[in-house]
């Protein structure tokens, strides 16, 4: 349900058993479909049954706008490096349903994208993670361009996240 189906696109359960076969080898009776979508509204997960026109998962982590404002923050995100934000905006299509990808593929160009092609960002974010995590303090220098155009560390500043 999480992949083929929202409000426009349900599922009966023909279909998802027709899907449980094509995709995982596995038959099943329309009788077991029902018994486990009672067990997935029993754990929480809000899925719309039958009597309003098909099975269908009506709340997502993120919903399509959410994700396409992700897609579009990436894109403008100048300190995100461009492999990275290639990869990225490849996989936040992932978090919808399989209708998404197809609604969004003219969105982004991925040839224009305008980061650099450092990789420290993600690096740096996972050691202010741990450094976060393990309530420890941060040490880093600042680089900026002189007028000899060159790059030059300044002091080092030491944080406490």
């Amino acid at each position: 349900m999480k992949r083929y189906s929202d409000a426009e696109h349900t599922l009966t359960q023909k279909e998802i058993i027709e899907r449980l076969d094509k995709d995982f080898s596995m038959p099943c009776e329309r009788q077991a479909i029902r018994n486990h979508v009672d067990a997935l509204i029993d754990f929480g997960y809000d899925i719309a049954l039958p009597d309003e026109g098909g099975y269908y998962l009506r709340e997502r982590a993120f919903d399509d706008s959410e994700l396409r404002l992700l897609i579009d923050g990436v894109l403008v995100a100048r300190h995100i490096p461009k492999s990275q934000a290639k990869e990225l905006i490849n996989k936040l299509p992932a978090l919808s349903n399989c209708f998404f990808k197809k609604r969004t593929a003219y969105i982004y160009p991925l040839d224009g994208l305008s980061g650099h092609d450092g990789n420290a960002l993600f690096y740096n974010i996972a050691v202010i993670d741990d450094a976060i995590a393990a309530c420890k303090k941060l040490s880093f220098r600042y680089n900026k361009y002189g007028v000899d155009k060159k790059l030059h560390a300044t002091r080092e500043h030491i944080v406490s996240p």
